[in-house]
């Protein structure tokens, strides 16, 4: 069967290319890849580049706690960026329940009364029941003994052990009169 001239098989065509590549001083499969010298200098020229030399000195002891530091202080700066505001009176209710002593409590009730009116929070209220003044101690029962109905029994159990407790040491008339008032609106 005679050769049809106008066919030529894959390998003629790939060879009639390399002889064409070789002529023009090209050569196909070196200018297809990028030699290393040319990958790194991108490398160099990359964004991240930066991140990579910065890598071995967060490894340190002292660079992971500096990293660890500031992503903590993102995060609460986001945080507060975020959580809305307590009013000046709950965070003066905080206060009162941080006051340990006897003095200290008696001293930061009568601030808070100045700054925000008598304290509402059952659980302030029951932190105040051991405060030195008894008048200001009558006053603290009596609001435990108005807000009693609404609370749930544990928490009116824990007021009436305060107070018992508290009742032991109160002279005045007038104090052991709220402290029976608070144990009759807690059991009732």
């Amino acid at each position: 069967m005679p050769r049809n001239p106008f066919r030529e098989t894959e390998q003629e065509r790939s060879l009639d290319r390399d002889a064409r590549d070789r002529a023009s001083g090209r050569d196909r499969d070196r200018d297809d890849r990028p030699s290393w010298r040319e990958i790194d200098k991108v490398r160099d020229r990359s964004p991240h580049s930066d991140q990579a030399r910065e890598a071995p000195a967060r490894s340190s002891p002292a660079g992971r706690r500096e990293a660890e530091a500031v992503r903590k202080s993102a995060a609460a700066s986001l945080d507060a960026l975020f959580t809305p505001a307590e009013p000046a009176s709950v965070a003066a209710e905080r206060r009162l329940l941080q006051a340990s002593t006897r003095g200290e409590r008696e001293a930061a009730l009568l601030a808070h009364e100045a700054a925000h009116g008598f304290p509402r929070g059952w659980d302030v209220l029951v932190h105040l029941v051991d405060v030195r003044d008894e008048a200001l101690c009558a006053r603290v029962m009596a609001a435990l003994a108005a807000g009693a109905p609404e609370r749930a029994p544990a928490e009116r159990e824990a007021a009436v052990a305060a107070v018992r407790e508290r009742a032991f040491t109160l002279a005045s008339p007038e104090a052991r009169g709220a402290a029976r008032a608070v144990v009759q609106a807690c059991r009732t």
